[in-house]
């Protein structure tokens, strides 16, 4: 997980968790796994989120961070999908790290739609290769 700020605040890294209980917290709203390791981690940093934002939209998001709203914590797999190249927001590891799973399942022996089989096929795919930048 990362931990994105706008750029004009001076930060170490990589950043102890424990260390944004002042912040203001602009995250995916519940009912989203992030939502949901965002405030584990603040609990198990001892303090709970200062949220003043909720929202399904990740854009939404970063663009709220850009203006310096607020910050928010993403998985590292969407920071291929940030903006970093203005100069507006830093990307930040954060410590400790928080690992997350994803899984998909369907009924065993049940019928696949030809569009289902090739999104599992992609994933599958994704997961390989990712397999494989680890090692």
């Amino acid at each position: 997980m990362l931990f994105i700020r706008t750029i004009d605040l001076p930060i170490k890294r990589p950043y102890p968790g424990d260390n944004l209980r002042e912040e203001s917290f602009i995250i995916f709203r519940e009912g989203y796994q992030v939502h949901e390791l965002i405030m584990q981690a603040c609990k198990l940093n001892g303090f709970g989120p200062n949220v003043i934002c909720e929202t399904s939209q990740w854009k939404f998001i970063m663009e709220m961070v850009s203006f310096n709203q607020g910050i928010t914590i993403l998985p590292q797999s969407d920071l291929k999908e940030i903006d970093v190249s203005e100069g507006k927001i830093k990307v930040i590891p954060l410590i400790p790290h928080i690992n997350w799973q994803i899984g998909i399942a369907w009924k065993k022996d049940s019928y696949i739609s030809y569009a289902t089989r090739t999104w599992i096929d992609f994933i599958k795919t994704k997961l390989e290769a990712s397999k494989r930048k680890t090692k």
